[in-house]
C-alpha cells in the first residue's frame, strides 16, 4: 500500500471518528439544554405557581372567615385580592404544564373544587351577612361543609404541588443524566483521540521515519566520502521512488565527478595557454609609442578570456592604429576567434592596408559562420593628430573635449562620434568606407564596448552616454588613466550585474612632448596602402607587434 494511500485511509478513519464525536456530542448536548430549558422555563415556574395559589387559597378562606365573624369589611380585602390571584395562578399554571395528562387532570380538580367552595361556602355566608340575616350566618359558620370543602381543595393542591415537584425532578435528573453522558462523551473521545495519536506516531515511525532516517544516514556517509556506496530503496513506495532518484544523482554526480576531474588534469595542463590567450586579447605588454599616451581595461564576462579585443598597431613612424572589436558570446571560444581576429587585422595594418580594407581582409580569413563580431580601427597620425577610421556596427568612438581648456563638465553634446562606416563583420558584409577626424592636444579619443555603455542598474536603466558623461565630469584630472578608472569604477557601481558582458574601454591622447616631427619622413609601411597585396597569415614576421624595417 502506498504511502498516500496510507495517509487517507487515516486521515478518513480519523475524520469519521470525529464526525462520530461531534455527532454524540451534540446529541447529548442538546438532550442537556432540552433538560435545563423545561427545568429552568416550565417546571419550575410551575412549581412556584402551585406554592402561591396555595398562599391565595389561605388568604381567601381566611379573610371569608374573618368577615363572616366580624362583619367588618377590612377582611374582605384578602379574600377578594386573593381570589383574583388565585385564577391568575392557576392560569399560570395551565400555561406552563397544561399540557401534561396528570397535571392538566390535578388542576382541573382543584379548580373544581375551589368554585365549589366559593359556591356553596363563601359566596353564601358573605351574602347573608351583607343582607344583615345573622342567624342565617351563623347557622352557614357552624356548618362543616364549609371546612370540608376547603379541606379537601388543600388536598387537590397538595396532589397538584406534588405532581409538579416530580416532573420537576425527573426533569433535573434527565438534565444531570445528560450532563454525566456528555462527560462520559468527553472522556471517550480523549481517550479514542489519545490512542489515535499513539498510533498514528507508531505508524508514522515506521513507515515514514524510520526509512526517511536511514535515507539521512546513507546521504550523510556519501557525503562524508562515501558517495561511491549504492543508495538502499526502503519503506513505501514514495520514499523508495526518493531513494531511487537519490540514487540517480548519485551516479551523476560521480560521473560529473570523474569529468570534473579530467576537466582539472586538462586545466592544469593548459591552464598557460588560456592566460596567455587573455593577455593576446589585451594590451598588458605594449611598449610606450612615442607621441601618443594610451590606458586600457578588458574585464572577462566569463572567466579571464573575453570576447573583446584591444590592438595598438605600429604603422611606420607617424601612423599608429587602436583596434576595438567585440565577438558575439564570451568565454574560450569568443576568445579564440577575437585572437584570431586580432592578428589578421594588425597583419593587414602592417602590411599598409588602409582601415577598410583591413575589414575586408578579416572577413576573409578569419571565420564567422556562426558569430558575428564589430569592430572599429582609428589609424592615428601622431605628428598632426589626423584620424582615418572604418567601423564595422561598432558603438561609435569617442572625441571627449580638452578638459584643461573647457568647463570640467562634459555634456553629451560635446562629444565627436566616429560613426559606422559599414555592416557589422559577418560572412555576408563587404563594402566599408573610410571616415576622417581629426584630433587635438588635449583631447581623450575613446572607445569602449557596450558592455560598458548597456551596463544596467537595478531599475533596468542604462549606464547610457549620460553615465560615461558624468563620470568623466567627476574626474578632477582628465587624462588616459583616470578616464579609463573612472569609467569602469563608475559602470561598476552602477550596475546590477557588472559581468553580464565583456567590458572593453581604451583610452588614447596625443603627447607633444614626444611627437614626432610632423616633417618626417613615413616608411614604406605607413605610406604605401596595396590593397591587391597578399597576406600570409603564416609568416612569422607578421605576428610581431611592430611593422619590419627597411635595410
Amino acid at each position: 500500500m502506498t504511502l498516500r494511500l496510507r495517509v487517507i485511509c487515516g486521515f478518513v478513519i480519523v475524520a469519521v471518528g470525529i464526525l462520530v464525536a461531534c455527532l454524540q456530542i451534540t446529541s447529548v448536548l442538546r438532550d442537556t439544554h432540552a433538560a435545563g430549558r423545561a427545568v429552568g422555563d416550565k417546571w419550575a415556574p410551575a412549581n412556584t405557581a402551585a406554592d402561591q395559589l396555595l398562599a391565595h387559597l389561605v388568604d381567601q378562606e381566611t379573610g371569608e372567615r374573618g368577615y363572616v365573624i366580624t362583619g367588618n369589611n377590612g377582611f374582605l380585602t384578602p379574600y377578594t385580592e386573593g381570589r383574583k390571584a388565585a385564577a391568575q395562578d392557576l392560569a399560570r399554571v395551565r400555561a406552563l404544564v397544561g399540557d401534561e395528562p396528570m397535571i392538566a387532570s390535578d388542576l382541573t380538580a382543584v379548580d373544581d373544587q375551589w368554585q365549589r367552595w366559593l359556591s356553596e361556602v363563601a359566596e353564601p355566608e358573605i351574602g347573608a351577612v351583607q343582607a344583615g340575616n345573622v342567624n342565617r350566618s351563623q347557622q352557614l359558620v357552624e356548618n362543616e361543609l364549609g371546612q370540608t370543602l376547603f379541606d379537601g381543595l388543600r388536598t387537590k393542591v397538595a396532589a397538584l404541588q406534588t405532581g409538579i415537584s416530580l416532573q420537576t425532578a425527573q426533569q433535573e435528573n434527565r438534565q444531570n443524566a445528560a450532563i454525566a453522558r456528555l462527560d462520559r462523551a468527553f472522556l471517550a473521545t480523549l481517550v479514542v483521540g489519545g490512542i489515535m495519536a499513539v498510533l498514528f506516531l507508531f505508524f508514522v515511525q515506521l513507515w515514514v521515519m524510520r526509512p526517511l532516517f536511514a535515507l539521512q544516514d546513507q546521504l550523510r556517509r556519501a557525503a562524508a566520502g562515501a558517495y561511491r556506496d549504492p543508495i538502499e530503496q526502503r519503506g513505501p513506495p514514495e520514499l523508495r521512488e526518493v531513494a531511487g532518484d537519490v540514487e540517480s544523482l548519485r551516479m551523476r554526480l560521480v560521473r560529473e565527478l570523474e569529468q570534473s576531474e579530467n576537466v582539472r588534469q586538462a586545466l592544469e595542463q593548459r591552464g598557460p595557454v588560456v592566460l596567455g590567450l587573455s593577455d593576446r586579447l589585451s594590451l598588458a605588454d605594449t611598449p610606450p609609442i612615442a607621441g601618443l599616451r594610451i590606458a586600457s581595461a578588458l574585464h572577462a564576462a566569463e572567466g579571464v578570456v573575453a570576447g573583446d579585443l584591444l590592438d595598438v598597431v605600429q604603422i611606420g613612424e607617424r601612423h599608429v592604429a587602436v583596434v576595438i572589436a567585440d565577438v558575439s558570446g564570451h568565454g574560450a571560444v569568443a576568445g579564440l576567434e577575437a585572437v584570431t581576429l586580432k592578428h589578421v587585422i594588425g597583419t593587414a595594418l602592417r602590411l599598409g592596408k588602409d582601415p577598410a580594407a583591413a575589414l575586408d581582409v578579416a572577413v576573409d580569413h578569419v571565420r564567422l559562420d556562426e558569430r558575428f563580431a564589430t569592430c572599429a580601427i582609428v589609424v592615428i597620425d601622431v605628428a598632426t593628430g589626423e584620424l582615418t577610421y572604418a567601423n564595422a556596427g561598432h558603438l561609435p568612438p569617442l572625441i571627449v573635449p580638452d578638459g584643461n581648456r573647457r568647463a570640467a563638465k562634459v555634456e553629451p553634446a560635446q562629444l565627436r562620434q566616429l560613426e559606422p562606416t559599414g555592416p557589422l563583420l559577418s560572412v555576408l558584409s563587404r563594402g566599408w568606407e573610410v571616415g576622417r577626424e581629426r584630433l587635438l592636444p588635449g583631447e581623450v579619443l575613446l572607445l569602449v564596448t557596450d558592455g560598458l555603455i548597456e551596463a544596467r542598474s537595478p531599475a533596468r536603466e542604462e549606464f547610457g552616454v549620460e553615465g560615461l558623461c558624468e563620470a568623466l565630469s567627476r574626474a578632477t584630472i582628465r587624462d588616459v588613466d583616470t578616464t579609463v578608472t573612472a569609467l569602469t569604477a563608475a559602470a561598476h557601481a552602477y550596475a546590477d550585474n557588472y559581468s553580464r558582458d565583456d567590458v572593453t574601454v581604451l583610452a588614447v591622447m596625443r603627447d607633444m612632448s614626444t611627437a614626432p616631427s610632423p616633417s618626417a619622413s613615413l616608411d614604406d609601411a605607413g605610406s604605401d596602402l596595396r590593397p591587391q597585396q597578399r597576406i600570409d597569415l603564416d609568416d612569422p614576421v607578421e605576428h610581431s607587434t611592430r611593422p619590419p624595417r627597411d635595410d
